[in-house]
């Protein structure tokens, strides 16, 4: 017993010296800090893929430094809270789903396709292009030229529901 007792007592003389600088206020605000991330990242390990704990554990972290710099209460929370947008902002960015490419549809896919005229386009008239094997109604993009039926055309736009087409 007598054994034990010394041995805290050496070890409150060893120890307490290193440990005394904890007790400041700074301090004890900084290690509840850093306390608070550790249990974020401890949520986050339990929810992976969440990624909102990880960008708090950051703020916590961030306010825990600026605690043992005796900044206010308040500067710690604002940093804390812009850190955590920041480093969530950055994540989701990096951790995103990546953007798909948009694949042409319906009508939009028919631009630069070769068609056939099958009813003559008039300069101000609408005719008819078969394209893949489809008629669709189709305009001249030069206003100026007739095109007659057997013409070998290719798909420059889209208005409306016609097709606008230039000779090869």
């Amino acid at each position: 017993m007598i054994f034990l007792d010394s041995l805290v007592v050496f070890f409150e003389q060893l120890l307490y010296p290193h440990f005394s600088s904890f007790t400041t206020p700074e301090a004890l605000i900084s290690l509840g800090w850093f306390v608070l991330g550790i249990f974020v990242l401890i949520i986050e390990i339990n929810m992976p893929g969440l990624f909102y704990c990880i960008a708090l554990a950051c703020g916590c972290f961030t306010a825990s430094v600026l605690a043992l710099l005796d900044y206010s209460l308040f500067s710690q929370c604002l940093v804390a809270l812009g850190i955590t947008t920041l480093a969530f902002a950055s994540l989701r960015s990096y951790f995103g789903a990546p953007a798909q490419p948009t694949l042409p549809t319906n009508s939009e896919a028919l631009i630069n396709k070769h068609g056939i005229v099958v009813k003559t386009i008039e300069t101000h008239t609408a005719g008819r292009v078969k394209i893949n094997g489809e008629e669709w109604p189709a305009l001249s993009a030069n206003h100026t030229i007739i095109l007659q039926k057997g013409t070998s055309v290719r798909i420059i736009g889209i208005k409306g529901n016609k097709v606008i087409v230039k000779t090869d």
